[in-house]
C-alpha cells in the first residue's frame, strides 16, 4: 500500500475515532479532534469524509429529514 493512502486511510479511521469516541457533533468538531490527533491533515478531506459520515449533503441538511 503506497504511503498517501495510508495517510488517508488514517485520517478516516481518525474521523470516525471523533464520531464514535471523541463526541465530535460536526464536521469543524471532527476536524480539531483530527488535527489534535494527527500531524499532517488534509482538511478539505477530512470535512469532506466528516460530512458524508454524518449524513449531511452539500446543502447542509440531514441527508434522513
Amino acid at each position: 500500500m503506497g504511503k498517501v493512502k495510508s495517510w488517508m486511510m488514517e485520517m478516516e479511521e481518525k474521523v470516525d475515532d471523533a464520531l464514535a469516541y471523541g463526541g465530535a457533533d460536526s464536521e469543524f468538531a471532527v476536524l480539531e479532534y483530527v488535527q489534535k490527533n494527527m500531524d499532517i491533515v488534509n482538511k478539505s478531506f477530512v470535512l469532506k469524509y466528516a460530512k458524508e459520515r454524518l449524513g449531511v449533503t452539500k446543502k447542509g441538511y440531514n441527508v434522513w429529514d
